[in-house]
């Protein structure tokens, strides 16, 4: 996992600021002009300009509007992430299992009751006798 470092130079604080100000006002103008939600666009626009008022005064008020930032986005970052993992993990293993239990293509199909009386659980295992060994060699 990666780790944040809360305390770069002062040159590279001041420069994030700038750059995070700068795309949270274009975040802000496409989310008001493109998803039509004013009050989400507004909200992002506060910080945008919340980020710029720490680049502008840095002696005075940058440092807090900095670790301000990072820590309310670094929790964001982790709440997210975990939801495009769920996200990932649903369309790469639900949804083709799911499609393959459609066509009845169960490979895990098991019989449970009569597992002391095979080798296998599967309900249509291979036989392990003598010469299915030496095909394996």
């Amino acid at each position: 996992m990666f780790d944040v470092n809360y305390n770069p130079p002062r040159k590279l604080q001041r420069r994030q600021l700038l750059v995070l100000s700068v795309c949270l006002a274009v975040a802000a103008c496409g989310i008001g002009y493109l998803a039509a939600a004013p009050i989400v666009a507004c909200i992002v626009g506060a910080l945008s300009l919340m980020a710029f008022a720490g680049f502008v005064a840095f002696n005075l008020v940058g440092r807090d509007v900095y670790l301000l930032l990072m820590v309310l986005f670094g929790i964001l970052g982790r709440l997210i992430s975990w939801v495009v993992v769920l996200l990932m993990f649903f369309c790469a293993v639900t949804i083709p299992g799911l499609i393959l239990r459609l066509f009845g293509m169960n490979q895990l199909d098991k019989d449970f009751q009569a597992c002391r009386k095979k080798q296998s659980l599967f309900r249509d295992a291979p036989a392990s006798d003598s010469e299915s060994f030496r095909r394996q060699s």
